[in-house]
Parts: structure tokens; C-alpha cells; sequence
């Protein structure tokens, strides 16, 4: 096996491992095998390779059970998978290699941080370090149809700050307009003049990016607003993100939420976000042997209030660096949505994550065949979890 081929499926076998440690399904697992001579309806111009295997997944969740029950869905694939990919490969006419993360059927900020969150253990299970999430907001399209607008007028108004770069870039569209000014070092004075693109957001797109903002205090995820992410599709309804490295700048992850993809086939919309790793990222870490196999998780997370499921992300991604595999459904508010369907009681070990662990820094831990019930501090959870599985086989 050649070494660039290898340093591929071994990127494919680390992210799996940690995005089914994080509860995401295998799109094998998801794929109904009837869908597998389902053709795309119409041109997919304009959308691009990462795009259009988006599409394909959720061709596949529109014909499945999964759209007619309103099921949530988080996804990990990959092309390099052969099980899951070979017929969207086929299809798409993908030559490079891809690994994505997606979240179908949930508006809730949660989809971005839960993702986002995954991506860069991903990312750092690959060696990488000094992380940076970048992200902004779009608005609806007829509102960044009015913001270009008024940016086009701004420049012409100032045509005396700007460079003849800047008018290049204007005369080619505004949108690239916009990402110029946004990032040249020389048009400080000319980002003073020109209209703020978020005061073009609706209240409720507002409010979405202020959850998304708490999720990451909340979770420490370390990022900055962006205002030069910006992509005028139609496609993009919320948030833009990408993970940087912040000492070179380079990309290595990007995403955001696509609500209205699915409206070019299927004349609904379907709230999905999704995050492609950068094809040509690099791992730098160690290798591993064994291809990962389907895991099994021993232990189930509950989390009850606000403010615990604002912070259980932090308990999830403690528990898969210490490689620790929980069930939950963190992306509902209630214990009885968290309960339905998913079999929580049968689960040995019970984690409790309410109001009182919060304000603690606890969680508790409730031991299935003893009954013991234990607080344990977050800081040592995973070191924890491993002492007590083995003492209460």
C-alpha cells in the first residue's frame, strides 16, 4: 500500500472512531440499500463535489423512514469507505477523497456546535494543534441581495479609499467585493465605511447566532467572527464555519447549514449542517492498525435543563478523548425525548447531568446492577468511568 494511500484510510478509520464516539451513525448504516439506483432529479450545477454527496444522503433520508417518522440524524461518511460511498462515487464522479460530518432534521444550534466540536477532535486526534473555528451568519437571499446592493453604492461612494484591486474585484461581483475588503490590509479605512453585513440578519437568524455563540463559550471552542466567510448561493441559511489552523491560516475543515439544499429536488426544505474535512489535510499523528468496528456503548448520558445542555457537549468530548463510547440524545431538551427510543434504562451505567451537577462541576454516576449512585467531578470522568466499568463488570 503506498504511503499516500495509507496516511488516507488511516485519516478515514481515526475520524470514524471519534465521530462514533461522539453518536454518529455510519452512512452504511443509514443507506437504505433501495436507494441505491435513485438518480438526482435535475442539473446539479454550481454545487460542487462536497455538495452534491450531501445530496445524496439526503436523497437517501427523504426515501427512508427515517423523513416520514422526523427522525434526527447524525452522519459520519466518507468515499474512502467503499460499503457506503461506492454508488454516490459512481454517480458524483468524485476523484478525491472526502470525509464529512452531517446533522439532518435539527434547527437547533446544537447541530453546529455538535459537529464543530467533533470536527476538531477529529483534527486533533490528526496531530493538528492551535485550532481556530471562523464563522459568521447569512441572511435570507433577499436581504444579501440588499446588502450588496448597498455595499456596490458604498464603494462607488468612497471610491477614494479603495484600491484598483478592490474595483477589479467589484467589476467581477460583489460578493467577491466583499470578501476582499474583509481581508486586505490596506482597506482598514474603507471596512469603517461600508454597511455591516449583520445588521441585514433577521431577528430569528440573530438569535440562532447568539445560541450558536453561548454553545461555544459554553464549550470553550476556541473562535472568532468572520465576516469575510460569505457565499451568496441560496443554499447557505445560517451559519458559515471553518477550522483554521491560526499560525499559517490554513483551512483544514469547512461547513455550515444548507436548510435549502434540498429544495432543488425535492421542493422542501430539511434542516441539515455538514462539514467537509479539506482534502488535502495532512495527518500527523500516529498510525493506528486495526480498522474500527462498530462500538457498542455501555453507558447512556442524560442531561436535564438549559444550562446542562448547553454544557453536556463538554462531557462528551472528555469522554471520546479518553476514548470512552456514550449513547445519548443530548439534542433534546427533555429527559422524555432523550428516553424515546432509545432504550436508556437498559444501559449498566446511567450519566445524570442536571442543574445541581452544573452548578457543582459534577456528574453522577448510577451503577445499574448495585445501585450505587456517585458524583464524580468532570475533570476526572473518564479516568473514573474506566476504574469503575471494570471493578462492576
Amino acid at each position: 500500500m503506498s504511503n499516500k494511500k495509507a496516511e488516507i484510510e488511516n485519516n478515514f478509520e481515526i475520524a470514524k472512531k471519534v465521530a462514533m464516539r461522539y453518536g454518529f451513525s455510519t452512512s452504511s448504516d443509514f443507506v437504505p440499500t433501495k436507494t441505491k439506483n435513485i438518480k438526482l432529479y435535475k442539473s446539479t450545477e454550481n454545487i460542487g463535489d462536497k455538495k452534491l454527496t450531501l445530496c445524496e444522503l439526503l436523497t437517501s433520508y427523504i426515501r427512508s423512514d427515517h423523513h416520514r417518522e422526523k427522525k434526527i440524524k447524525f452522519i459520519f461518511h466518507s468515499n474512502i469507505d467503499k460499503e457506503s460511498s461506492k454508488y454516490i462515487k459512481r454517480k458524483a464522479g468524485l476523484k478525491t477523497s472526502q470525509i464529512s460530518l452531517s446533522s439532518i432534521g435539527l434547527n437547533d444550534p446544537f447541530a453546529e456546535a455538535k459537529i464543530i466540536s467533533c470536527a476538531l477532535n477529529v483534527l486533533e486526534e490528526w496531530g493538528y494543534k492551535n485550532l481556530l473555528v471562523k464563522f459568521n451568519s447569512m441572511s435570507d437571499k433577499q436581504a444579501t441581495e440588499q446588502y450588496l446592493k448597498d455595499l456596490t453604492g458604498s464603494i462607488y461612494k468612497n471610491i477614494d479609499y479603495a484600491t484598483t484591486e478592490c474595483i477589479k474585484k467589484l467589476k467581477e461581483s460583489p460578493e467577491e467585493a466583499h470578501k476582499f475588503i474583509h481581508t486586505d490590509k490596506e482597506l482598514e479605512e474603507m471596512r469603517c465605511m461600508v454597511p455591516s453585513y449583520i445588521k441585514y440578519l433577521s431577528d430569528k437568524k440573530k438569535d440562532h447566532l447568539q445560541e450558536t455563540i453561548e454553545y461555544m463559550d459554553d464549550h470553550n471552542i476556541p473562535y472568532t467572527l468572520s465576516s469575510d466567510l460569505f457565499e451568496h448561493t441560496g443554499h447557505t441559511t445560517s451559519t458559515l464555519f471553518e477550522i483554521v489552523d491560526e499560525k499559517t491560516n490554513k483551512t483544514l475543515a469547512s461547513g455550515g447549514r444548507y436548510d435549502k439544499l434540498s429544495n432543488i429536488f425535492f421542493k422542501r426544505d430539511i434542516e441539515v449542517v455538514n462539514i467537509n474535512f479539506v482534502n488535502d489535510t495532512k495527518h500527523t499523528g500516529k498510525y493506528i492498525v486495526k480498522k474500527t468496528r462498530n462500538i457498542k456503548p455501555k453507558i447512556f448520558l442524560f442531561h436535564c435543563g438549559t444550562a446542562a445542555k448547553k454544557k453536556v457537549l463538554s462531557i462528551i468530548s472528555k469522554l471520546e478523548k479518553g476514548s470512552i463510547p456514550v449513547s445519548h440524545r443530548a439534542h433534546n431538551d427533555t429527559v422524555a425525548e432523550q428516553l424515546d427510543g432509545s432504550d436508556g434504562r437498559n444501559y449498566p451505567y446511567i450519566l445524570v447531568f442536571g442543574q445541581q451537577e452544573v452548578a457543582s462541576d459534577i456528574v453522577k454516576i448510577k451503577i445499574k446492577k448495585s445501585r450505587i449512585v456517585r458524583n464524580i467531578p468532570i475533570d476526572k470522568l473518564a479516568q473514573n468511568l474506566k476504574l469503575i466499568t471494570r471493578l462492576h463488570k
